[in-house]
């Protein structure tokens, strides 16, 4: 006897729905992570109009996870669902508030993280920063990017405040395609990826150090340069041909 999918549902034991439902998680965050992948790194550019089956076929999943997949990725503003779907572009006016908001809202968190954070948060920034050190190395340019994000958003948690933790997760989100412009493309000659990658590395473990040493004065500081590093190399590619082709 041939059940239809309804009665199959109905007989289906609870061990078996948890396994099912498993399993379709499973496939959504594995749609998620490729999808963001491919704009992170810019393979699906900004303006970009998106078919969730041809997607689906290229990634060997079903409709229905990739769906989930662009629902998620509308949360993080990287996707706009209109009528219809499509990446969503980079704007001059989105760039000056990003960097207007990260400036002032790290900075923030990094005087609450330099007053709360335990022990084990800085020891997980430490792991993050050599993961991003070995990353730069092998120039994984898209590593490079998440790890990053990763170690940002670690400072924002080690704030202690959910609020602030929350907008540095977004704003971290919506500046991942920036972030990997600055880590992946070789700029003016007086400005080579490699001096980027130097000065990256010591802002990083300038941060670490001060964090250790409850040094609040000396954290700020050190964010806002950190901030503007990334601001000027972005302003930088902002000012060459090749940017015309998404930036809006």
């Amino acid at each position: 006897m041939k059940l239809d999918p309804h009665e199959r549902s109905e007989i289906m034991g609870p061990n078996q729905r948890v396994v099912k439902k498993k399993k379709k998680d499973s496939l959504t965050l594995q749609a998620y992570h490729l999808l963001k992948k491919k704009i992170i790194s810019l393979d699906l550019e900004p303006g970009e109009r998106l078919n969730d089956k041809k997607l689906a076929l290229e990634m060997s999943l079903g409709r229905t996870p990739m769906r989930e997949a662009m629902l998620k990725l509308e949360g993080e503003n990287l996707i706009i669902i209109d009528k219809a779907i499509y990446v969503k572009h980079i704007t001059i006016e989105d760039i000056k508030d990003l960097f207007e908001t990260l400036i002032v809202i790290e900075r923030f968190a990094a005087r609450l993280a330099s007053q709360r954070i335990n022990a084990e948060q800085l020891r997980e920034m430490k792991r993050v920063n050599k993961k991003i050190e070995e990353a730069m190395k092998k120039r994984d340019f898209l590593e490079i990017t998440f790890q990053n994000s990763n170690f940002h958003q670690l400072l924002a948690k080690a704030s202690g405040n959910r609020f602030i933790s929350s907008i540095l997760t977004s704003i971290q989100n919506e500046g991942q395609r920036l972030a990997y412009l600055s880590y992946s493309k070789e700029m003016a000659p007086d400005f080579h990826l490699d001096k980027h990658f130097e000065l990256v590395g010591q802002h990083h473990q300038n941060i670490i150090n001060f964090l250790e040493n409850r040094q609040t004065e000396k954290l700020e500081n050190q964010i806002v340069e950190h901030v503007k590093l990334f601001r000027n190399r972005i302003m930088r590619y902002l000012t060459s041909k090749e940017s015309e082709s998404f930036i809006f």
